[in-house]
């Protein structure tokens, strides 16, 4: 039975999987080549020529590696060049190594044999590999028979994804951090052409500190920024991984640690965004929030060029986070500010919501808009939500305007049978105006 691959599995834990099977001496390869070795010999090997899904995960460790490397020379240990002489060293030296069955179990009593250390920094992309097409110990030990295809990841959504630039034009206002996102993006280009011509280059800090009240975007450009580190390489992965205090705080001794490592372990190769981090610096001494804080630290330090962490929150309070710990600061040289939005730019997110729905606006409708979140913003003050209330605003207004509907339809005798049964033109007749026409009433002054 083959032992199952998790990504979010530690390289220790990753190792300890493979351990008790096989033993052997360590050779002095990165993790990536050696794999890609061996699945090339399996490919070429007779008897392993029914078995697809091999090459298709050397094309793909080969991809994930060179991208690594050319993002990251320094943290790697290796250029491209030197990628491509120990290939072919190792190519040759293994010409004549015999039987396909033989080089999987050097593969696996290599990567077995001892702990991770700074310069196995490829086995996150093994690991990730194949926990990603099911692949565990088995199916080199020849225990496991191997998949036919490869997995493909389940998707979400039948939409294309769009580009981080179309998303970030599409956000209402925020025009400085607009330019400064643009500004990152044409440093990571101008190196990304340096390490391309080979010319050293030096990394910059990419942990960020993002002031600013709920509902100003923060979430969304750091959703950005994950997929611009992506393209360039500098993160593997570069997806979003959120979290607050409840995800990284436990309640008893030892509880924050494991919890605030697990997340740290999903965050690996992405960006881990914690929102409201003030929250884990107290002035309670049995608080447990310090504990997150230290571990974060740590692994700031430990993952460096594979992990980006933002935190997020009010800037008084994040002034408080950043003394927690003294080395806290010293990491987040990079600070965006997300400024409250203008009344007329609250009142362009709720248009927007309309739009998505194909929903008409009457001009009484955007005057009420404007009239009912102009008096939560001053009632609320600190507390109100920006966009966040604005999509409250938009969901209540939905409901009273359904309500509104349906009861004049129903005052005008048709039951809800008779209804269904109505094309768009009939209910349109029926109701005597367009069913997504949003009007003053729909509208609360208070919310």
């Amino acid at each position: 039975m083959t032992t199952p691959i998790s990504k979010s599995m530690s390289p220790q834990e990753f190792l300890q999987s493979l351990r008790g099977k096989v033993e052997g001496l360590r050779e002095p390869f990165t993790w990536a080549h050696i794999t890609r070795l061996c699945l090339a010999l399996a490919k070429r090997d007779s008897s392993y020529r029914q078995e697809p899904l091999l090459p298709v995960l050397g094309s793909e460790l080969e991809r994930r590696v060179l991208t690594k490397v050319g993002a990251e020379p320094i943290e790697s240990g290796f250029n491209i060049t030197q990628i491509a002489e120990i290939g072919s060293g190792l190519r040759e030296y293994e010409r004549d190594g015999g039987a396909p069955e033989q080089m999987q179990d050097r593969f696996l009593r290599w990567i077995a044999s001892g702990e991770a250390s700074p310069v196995d920094w490829t086995l996150p992309l093994v690991r990730d590999l194949f926990a990603e097409n099911r692949l565990g110990v088995g199916h080199f030990d020849g225990t496991q028979a191997w998949p036919s295809k490869t997995i493909a990841p389940a998707r979400t959504s039948t939409e294309p994804e769009r580009h981080w630039q179309e998303e970030l034009d599409a956000l209402v206002g925020l025009e400085e951090v607009k330019s400064e996102v643009r500004r990152l993006h044409k440093y990571l280009m101008v190196e990304r052409w340096h390490q391309q011509d080979g010319t050293p280059t030096q990394r910059i800090a990419l942990h960020q500190i993002f002031h600013g009240n709920p509902g100003t975007g923060k979430t969304s450009v750091a959703r950005i920024l994950a997929r611009i580190y992506r393209e360039f390489g500098f993160l593997s992965k570069g997806e979003l991984v959120e979290t607050d205090r409840a995800g990284l705080v436990g309640s008893v001794i030892g509880a924050t640690e494991a919890k605030t490592e697990e997340i740290i372990r999903k965050s690996r190769g992405s960006v881990l965004f914690i929102d409201e981090a003030y929250s884990l610096a107290t002035d309670s001494q049995q608080d447990f929030g310090q504990r997150a804080i230290d571990t974060l630290v740590k692994a700031m330090e430990d993952m460096r060029g594979n992990l980006v962490v933002i935190v997020a929150g009010y800037r008084k309070e994040m002034e408080r986070f950043l003394g927690a710990n003294p080395g806290l600061a010293s990491r987040f040289n990079r600070n965006l500010d997300f400024p409250d939005y203008s009344n007329e730019e609250l009142v362009e997110i709720f248009r927007r919501f309309a739009a998505e729905r194909r929903f008409v606006m009457e001009d009484e409708a955007a005057t009420r808009v404007i009239s009912a979140l102009v008096e939560r913003r001053q009632r609320l003050e600190e507390r109100f939500g920006n966009a966040r209330d604005v999509r409250t605003l938009w969901e209540i207004s939905l409901m009273r305007q359904a309500e509104r509907i349906y009861d004049q339809w129903k005052a005008r005798g048709f039951s809800e049978q008779t209804l269904a049964k109505l094309t768009k033109e009939e209910r349109l007749r029926a109701s005597q105006e367009e069913i997504n026409r949003l009007q003053g009433d729909d509208i609360p002054d208070r919310f």
